[in-house]
């Protein structure tokens, strides 16, 4: 197990022009190589094996007001970088104008990095990022080398793939449809997410109870599936806010042995947050045995949950970040979580454990972060 100090910031609001806003969590720590990637509504930035700063790689661009808790985006003319998808030692990254809706994709390949004095100024292109402008900009996860796969596309497809240049290859139309006489309201009740397991790329279509295996450009397998039964929500409901008592995935963790599932039952929004009408639960499925076992988060919201962990000196896990990464699990820990941790489990940590884990938190800023990374 590595500790390494990364840059992050903390949970930052970002608001638009038009009127929306959203919340994003902290930066998203990723390997690539030996090295490490952190992405985030600011940019892309690389780190040494030891979590040393090594480059900009690609920075959003946009004019407002930032501090470590606040980033006000005018949307119109936000310029946003963003990590597509990492394998091995390549990262590929995406940069639109929102404005002129101008497109470009580019990949940074680690074995080509030079030797770099760390950067001070921030420029959006970093010196070994190559983006090249591209017909259509569909936000998708590599199959292969030239070909790259994007779930949903609206309510009649499930998929969609396509290549490095936005030609489509292939459509896989979505069965979860409406009924007659049923039309979609503006609520995004549901969610949809992708993500990698032992080499593989799986996906989820939102109001979609399966999860699918892509095989190729032009096949899909289905491998899992939720039986949430009566409780699951269909595209009418989850459209037109009709979700209490229903019951809809919001995260999925994929690791070797077993599955952790969020889901909420409701949805999950900043008003229904204040309502009371969101209620947050937690599964592990144990894929040997077909299993599922109900996890305590100790928290009312999965962001701030920090589960039990019941290996001998072990640290409690944090449900917002940990994840699993190729043949790695990985999880990051912000100074505030470290403070919980030493105030609330001190008795089930070891006291060699917890004086070390002190000392970490004493040094830490409260822009950095804790990453520990524990091989399978």
């Amino acid at each position: 197990m590595k500790m390494i100090f990364f840059l992050s910031l903390t949970r930052v609001h970002r608001s638009f022009e038009r009127g929306s806003a959203s919340w994003n969590a902290s930066t998203q720590v990723s390997i690539l190589g030996d090295h490490y990637i952190t992405s985030d509504v600011l940019g892309i930035r690389l780190f040494d094996p030891s979590g040393k700063f090594v480059q900009n790689l690609l920075l959003s661009e946009f004019e407002g007001q930032r501090n470590a808790q606040r980033i006000e985006i005018n949307y119109g003319i936000y310029k946003s970088a963003s990590l597509r998808d990492i394998t091995d030692t390549r990262a590929f990254l995406g940069y639109v104008d929102e404005n002129d809706r101008k497109f470009w994709a580019g990949e940074f390949n680690l074995e080509n990095l030079p030797i770099y004095t760390p950067q001070t100024e921030l420029t959006p292109f970093a010196s070994g990022v190559e983006m090249i402008p591209v017909r259509n900009y569909i936000s998708g996860r590599n199959i292969d080398d030239n070909t790259r796969f994007s779930r949903g596309g609206g309510n009649l497809l499930l998929g969609v793939s396509f290549n490095n240049m936005g030609d489509t290859l292939a459509k896989f139309s979505n069965h979860v449809r409406l009924e007659e006489g049923q039309t979609i309201g503006p609520a995004t009740s549901d969610r949809s997410f992708s993500y990698r397991s032992d080499g593989d790329l799986f996906f989820r279509q939102a109001y979609c109870d399966t999860i699918f295996r892509v095989e190729s450009a032009n096949r899909i397998v289905p491998v899992y599936c939720f039986d949430f039964g009566a409780q699951r929500a269909s595209l009418f409901e989850g459209t037109t806010s009709r979700t209490q008592g229903k019951l809809l995935p919001w995260r999925l963790i994929d690791l070797k042995n077993t599955m952790i599932l969020i889901f909420t039952e409701g949805r999950d929004c900043p008003i229904c947050r204040e309502r009371g009408e969101v209620t947050f639960h937690c599964l592990l499925f144990d894929k040997r045995t077909g299993r599922s076992t109900a996890i305590d988060m100790k928290s009312q919201y999965p962001e701030n949950a920090l589960i039990e962990n019941d290996i001998d000196g072990g640290l409690p896990v944090p449900l917002n970040s940990f994840r699993r990464d190729g043949d790695a699990v990985i999880a990051t820990y912000t100074k505030k979580q470290i403070e919980e941790i030493l105030k609330n489990n001190t008795r089930n940590i070891p006291t060699e454990t917890a004086l070390k884990l002190k000392s970490l938190e004493e040094a830490l800023k409260p822009n950095e972060m804790l990453v520990v990374r524990i091989e399978n």
